[in-house]
């Protein structure tokens, strides 16, 4: 019996033990990204803080490297959420393995832990794709305890190597950096490029055991704030850009070492691939037959292409780099970027014209091309065609653009155009000040219960043309929202509407609306008040409360100009009016006037926008100048009663 409660003593004892011990485990458990270990200048404005972003990128040859992330960051708010997702993309070049997701509470607490079982696989496709063998590995934590940290490990394992990693800080605005390490290591001898963009710190190499290590870091960077009229966001980070001399990838080697040699490699994926059928070569040469010049044979040309070939994505294998063949475009008709634009080009060789496969990044507020790095840039292919001691640009995906036309999409901007002897940089076209034009006139009837019945024509020529293009392909009712979003006018009413497009090479678009909008003119006071600009007033610019750290960037110049007539029907009867009003500056020019004959009160607005990289310290001329235009935009005039 003494044994027995011994052994009883003894069980309790070690129950004890084991429980103490458990406490103590508990309270000095590991925690990992604490809120309360985030410096306090990396709050500031921020949504979310980048904990760790640990990149190691191993290269053993000039198709196979295997890149390993750790990345942690914490959310600060519900603007941050989005940042704690996971999503990576694979495809038969590189695969996405060994993810593991861990969810901290605000105290470093590791409340949740997953690996692979845990990972969506999901297909990266959209309505315009037919063919993508491109995937997305994804992960959302949907965890809304905020604040909140997630950290992701994860392997990429390439298959082939055209693009290598980029190591930016910063992901988006309002998100500060803790601390970051990135690290390229490749055999002895050979060649890393990589380009240093707004770093601080360069990067540090050594060599050892055969291999090449390149290290960067950054740490303790406050959240960047988003400034109006600034350059793009990655070009305000520091970054390291990286990219192969030579590479493989589908078993096609090449280089990128210079501009030259990379497009000899487009060039190699292209060969060959502009053949069409014997009955598409007769039709062709029938077609241009008769044509004047040779403008004209690559209008008639690229007519027959937009009525023949519509746009769809296909990204399948090398169809990220590789048009499909201009054959099957020709029999199936239709085709990616690439595909259209080599069929384009086939086109024009079996009529004896000369052109220019070309690729560009596309996009109204992209960055521009790093033209002292060659490297995979691009996002879009066009055609280039020189006649008559002038340059054609052939947009090639697009059923309804204007021949010759570019638009925002890739008007003013360095491409890679694909010649005989590899690869050139060019610039496209540019539109001028005179050419980007609105021209409005409106004649307005008023009367006695200050209702206003406006016809108004107005022209948008060059990129104003970009602004309206859509509502050619729309419906009448997502016409008239389009217009009514646009005039802006409350309590306006749309009677009618037409539009006329010249398709010219500087394309316009002639709209002509009929409107009224009841009480136009109002009394206050015992006063008519009336603005005389009816639809072109601007708004104002914010100031900014604290010195503004970027350049301003106007992109494309502008012109505007209104003319609106108002018949009073001698109902009402203008007090004094204003002198003309004239506001010059290195931004624009600006001028208003007023001017009556008998019963009809004429107000006369031109706006000119000059283009250019301003600097920060004119950031508060810059909103003067807009809101002095603001001002004379919205001024109002008292009429009297005859």
């Amino acid at each position: 019996m003494q044994t027995i409660k011994n052994i009883s003593a003894i069980a309790s004892l070690l129950c004890l033990l084991l429980i103490l011990l458990s406490g103590f485990i508990q309270a000095n458990a590991e925690t990992k990204y604490a809120i309360s270990e985030i410096p306090a200048a990396l709050l500031k404005d921020a949504k979310a803080v980048i904990r760790k972003n640990d990149i190691a990128f191993e290269i053993s040859a000039r198709n196979r490297a295997v890149e390993k992330v750790t990345y942690a960051i914490t959310i600060l708010n519900k603007n941050g959420l989005e940042l704690s997702v996971f999503a990576e993309g694979y495809n038969k070049f590189l695969s996405v393995r060994k993810i593991k997701a861990s969810v901290y509470d605000r105290s470093g607490k590791e409340i949740r832990t997953g690996d692979n079982t845990e990972v969506k696989d999901i297909a990266a496709v959209d309505g315009y794709d037919l063919y993508n063998d491109y995937r997305v590995k994804f992960i959302n934590p949907a965890y809304s305890v905020i604040p909140f940290t997630v950290e992701y490990t994860y392997e990429i394992d390439f298959d082939g190597l055209l693009n290598y990693p980029v190591w930016t800080i910063y992901p988006d605005y309002n998100v500060a950096l803790e601390k970051s390490n990135f690290t390229v290591t490749v055999p002895q001898g050979f060649l890393l490029r990589y380009l240093e963009q707004n770093v601080e710190k360069g990067g540090v190499f050594q060599s050892i055991d055969g291999k090449t290590i390149y290290r960067w870091t950054a740490e303790g960077l406050p959240a960047l704030h988003k400034e109006l009229f600034s350059p793009q966001l990655d070009e305000l980070t520091p970054a390291v850009y990286t990219a192969p001399d030579d590479f493989e990838i589908g078993g096609v080697e090449g280089n990128c070492g210079s501009w030259s040699s990379f497009g000899c490699w487009i060039k190699q994926l292209n060969k060959d691939r502009n053949l069409v059928s014997p009955e598409t070569s007769a039709l062709v040469r029938s077609m241009i037959s008769r044509a004047g010049n040779d403008i004209d044979k690559v209008r008639i040309l690229y007519k027959f292409l937009q009525n023949r070939v519509r746009y769809v994505s296909i990204q399948e294998g090398l169809g990220g780099w590789q048009p499909i063949d201009a054959a099957t475009v020709d029999m199936v008709s239709y085709g990616d970027c690439k595909a259209l634009a080599n069929y384009m080009k086939a086109l024009l060789d079996i009529a004896g014209l000369k052109s220019y496969y070309t690729i560009i990044r596309a996009g109204e507020e992209t960055s521009p091309l790093r033209e002292t790095f060659p490297s995979n840039q691009f996002n879009h292919a066009i055609i280039c065609v020189p006649v008559q001691q002038d340059t054609l640009w052939l947009e090639c995906t697009d059923q309804n653009i204007p021949f010759g036309f570019l638009g925002t999409f890739t008007d003013d901007r360095k491409a890679l155009l694909i010649g005989d002897s590899g690869g050139t940089v060019v610039r496209t076209r540019s539109y001028s000040l005179e050419e980007n034009s609105r021209a409005r006139w409106i004649n307005v009837s008023m009367d006695e219960h200050g209702t206003a019945l406006a016809s108004v024509h107005t022209r948008y020529g060059g990129l104003k043309y970009d602004e309206v293009s859509r509502a050619l392909v729309m419906d009448d009712e997502d016409r008239k929202r389009f217009i009514h979003d646009r005039i802006g006018l409350p309590g306006c009413n749309l009677l009618s509407f037409r539009y006329y497009a010249s398709k010219t090479e500087v394309p316009y678009i002639d709209e002509d609306l009929s409107i009224s909008v009841p009480g136009y003119i109002t009394a206050v006071a015992g006063e008519n008040i009336l603005k005389p600009d009816i639809m072109s007033r601007s708004g104002n610019i914010s100031i900014q409360t604290v010195r503004r750290i970027t350049p301003i960037i106007v992109k494309r110049p502008s012109c505007e100009v209104d003319t609106v007539i108002y018949d009073l029907h001698g109902l009402y009867k203008p007090g004094n009016l204003p002198g003309k009003v004239t506001i010059m500056s290195p931004f624009g020019e600006y001028s208003a006037e007023l001017l009556v004959e008998g019963t009809r009160l004429t107000y006369v607005r031109s706006l000119k926008l000059f283009k250019g990289i301003f600097t920060s310290d004119q950031y508060d001329s810059y909103v003067d100048f807009h809101d002095r235009i603001s001002a004379e935009d919205n001024r109002q005039l008292v009429l009297g009663n005859l």
